[in-house]
């Protein structure tokens, strides 16, 4: 299995931030190529918390991805 990690700073409030980045019908607006995103499954905790299953669809391919830690505001991860 392979690991990504990855970082950028945004000069925004982090709890805004990250509700943008884990909200799933706000990925069109961030996330270059999103044709289409849709939450599948709603997380055990929070709507987009751990369990949560999403659908995004870029150009040219479509992934599944499940929430799999979820710390708000600080940090989420998720495998594909």
């Amino acid at each position: 299995m392979k690991t990504v990690d990855a970082s950028i700073h945004i000069r925004a409030p982090i709890d805004r931030v990250f509700h943008l980045m884990t909200d799933t019908e706000k990925c069109p607006s961030w996330l270059r190529g999103t044709r289409k995103a849709k939450l599948l499954k709603e997380g055990s905790d929070a709507r987009y918390g751990v369990g949560a299953v999403k659908s995004i669809r870029l150009s040219g391919i479509t992934f599944v991805e499940e929430i799999v830690k979820y710390d708000p505001p600080n940090s989420f991860e998720y495998k594909i």
